[in-house]
């Protein structure tokens, strides 16, 4: 964790990346632990962290597009602003995860838990979030953000939205 602080964005991903490949990280039993690490604008761009613990991490401003995190734990993490786009988040646990304002673009959610998180003002267009749990999520007011979004049901959003009697506060799965 101190080591993290000192470094810059791409040193970052650099050791992340060889946390990762060295089975440190990721791991059942990791040997390295990264809750509540600071990796405010991290570049971890298409970087491979399949199972990491980045639970209340704060990942603000982190660039994390088209990176592995399935089955990441990212509870109570900060992403304030971070670049998930393509991002493959399934069955990752973001319960609590602050989003607001992420890029989440064509990221892969499906399973992923999502109660309690606030992602005001990110967009999710075009993010598969089939099977995710969205109980007690705040999603985006503006419809843009969920533009051809599929939900948990499987349905796109625009369809989704219409079979909810147009009722746009009613954001929880059914």
């Amino acid at each position: 964790m101190t080591v993290l602080q000192d470094l810059d964005a791409s040193r970052k991903r650099s050791l992340l990346t060889f946390l990762y490949g060295a089975g440190l990280i990721g791991a059942e039993n990791s040997a390295v632990e990264l809750a509540g690490a600071d990796l405010r604008g991290a570049n971890l761009r298409e970087t491979f962290l399949q199972g990491a613990n980045f639970q209340e991490a704060n990942l603000q401003g982190a660039n994390l597009q088209e990176a592995r995190l399935q089955e990441a734990n990212l509870q109570g993490a900060n992403l304030q602003e971070a670049v998930l786009k393509s991002a493959d988040l399934q069955e990752a646990n973001l319960q609590g995860a602050v989003l607001q304002g992420a890029d989440l673009r064509g990221s892969f959610l499906q399973g992923a838990n999502l109660q309690y998180a606030y992602l005001q003002g990110a967009n999710l267009s075009e993010a598969n979030l089939q099977g995710a749990y969205l109980q007690e999520a705040v999603l985006p007011y503006d419809k843009y953000y969920l533009e051809g979004a599929t939900m948990p049901d499987g349905q796109k959003y625009e369809d989704w939205i219409k079979d909810k009697g147009g009722r746009g506060k009613d954001m929880e799965n059914q």
